[in-house]
């Protein structure tokens, strides 16, 4: 299955205080995400799919981006040799209107426990991975009329499982839809439907567009809807971000989240 690890922040752990400055909370909460990762028995450096970084907007004025703090220390931590799969973890960079504690950093990690979803739980030390596969893509600004730009990334095991991100500029309704329609082509590749989809999330920042939020998130539910040919048999959520991106610039206006796990009959 997956681990799902609460968000860590830089707590000093004799303490619990926050640590003195971006640099070394970010520090502290990577360390936090791969101490709690061991003892979930997914340990972070070789299991992770993905990892959601936030960053607290208070900290807007600093000279240091916490995000790309927190990018660089979790990149000390993603060695190649380390890695139990081929493929690289999926990120998401986000910043937040405040954390707990008023962090400067967050740090939520998602790791493979075993085989991942629908693996076989007999062959847990089999590191053959020819049918789990990384798939990023990236359409250039011009390239569609909706949307400045849009880019994608996933993770998944044929038939079995597959996450996916979406990240899209100054999107409108149509292109809200088009980042769905995304999704549902890496579903495609996955071996994997709309149906098989659990969850989506879309972080929106919230001056994105002229158009009001709740008009975008309604255009996803229709997408969802008219594919699955039914309401949405899955959970969607809105969350509004100050800023949000798939790298630690969070150029972007949307970004969407999904995971799916074949369905068992």
């Amino acid at each position: 299955g997956l681990t799902y690890v609460a968000g860590q922040i830089g707590m000093e752990p004799s303490t619990l205080e926050l640590a003195a400055g971006i640099e070394a909370q970010s520090l502290r909460a990577a360390q936090h995400a791969v101490s709690v990762s061991l003892i979930a028995g997914a340990p972070l450096d070789a299991r992770a799919i993905s990892v959601t970084v936030y960053s607290n907007v208070k900290d807007i004025e600093e000279k240091t981006n916490a995000l790309i703090v927190a990018r660089d220390a979790l990149d000390a931590l993603f060695s190649p040799s380390a890695r139990a799969f081929s493929w690289k973890p999926l990120r998401v960079y986000i910043r937040a209107g405040d954390l707990p504690k008023r962090a400067s950093c967050e740090i939520l990690p998602v790791m493979i426990d075993g085989n991942g979803p629908c693996g076989d739980t007999n062959d847990d030390d089999d590191d053959d991975d020819d049918d789990a596969c990384n798939v990023f893509s990236q359409t250039r600004a011009g390239e569609r009329q909706s949307s400045d730009a849009t880019e994608s990334a996933s993770v998944y095991r044929a038939s079995k499982f597959m996450r996916c991100v979406v990240a899209a500029r100054t999107p409108d309704d149509d292109g809200v839809v088009e980042m769905f329609e995304s999704i549902i082509h890496r579903l495609d590749e996955a071996g994997l439907t709309v149906r098989d989809l659990a969850h989506c999330r879309m972080y929106r920042v919230a001056k994105t567009s002229a158009r009001a939020p709740e008009k975008l998130f309604n255009a996803l539910l229709s997408a969802a809807r008219e594919s699955a040919g039914i309401d949405a048999p899955f959970l969607i959520d809105s969350i509004p971000v100050h800023a949000c991106g798939l790298d630690a610039d969070v150029t972007a206006d949307v970004v969407l989240e999904a995971y799916a796990v074949a369905q068992r009959v």
